[in-house]
């Protein structure tokens, strides 16, 4: 006669209260992974947010900048024009054209040299003056 192989089976309470067991590990498992998502996506959040103000900072602060390096430019310009050799304290009528990069560049016809240069009164109509005055890579001191 043959042997009918033997099965180690639980009792069918047993499975029942293992599965239940097991699937309160799992859900507890899952509700810790929610919960470290939720710190993550709320430092995420936060660190967006604090890199929205560090931009605006930082645009703030190049804006502040830029001005002060006109007022700067502007201030050594008429310092210039107080030299010995430079313009004299008397207005003339003229400008003094200083082009802030190196090599300077055209504008209104003329070339800036980075170096300041006066020109006479009418070198320039009043709607280049106005240019030359808009541009922020000029500084243009009224002599």
């Amino acid at each position: 006669m043959a042997k009918t192989p033997t099965t180690d089976t639980k009792p069918a309470g047993d499975t029942a209260e293992q599965l239940s067991a097991d699937l309160k590990k799992v859900q507890g498992e899952l509700d810790k992974a929610n919960a470290d998502l939720a710190v993550r996506d709320a430092t995420i959040k936060d660190l967006e947010g604090k890199l929205e103000a560090a931009k605006s900072e930082i645009s703030e602060k190049t804006t502040d900048l830029e001005k002060a390096n006109d007022e700067r430019a502007k201030a050594e310009a008429e310092l210039q024009a107080l030299q010995p050799g430079g313009t004299p304290a008397v207005k003339t009528g003229g400008l003094r054209i200083t082009a802030k990069p190196k090599g300077g560049f055209r504008r209104a016809g003329v070339h800036h040299p980075s170096g300041p240069v006066n020109h006479e009164p009418g070198t320039f109509d009043d709607k280049q003056i106005a240019q030359l005055r808009d541009d922020p890579n000029l500084v243009v001191v009224d002599i």
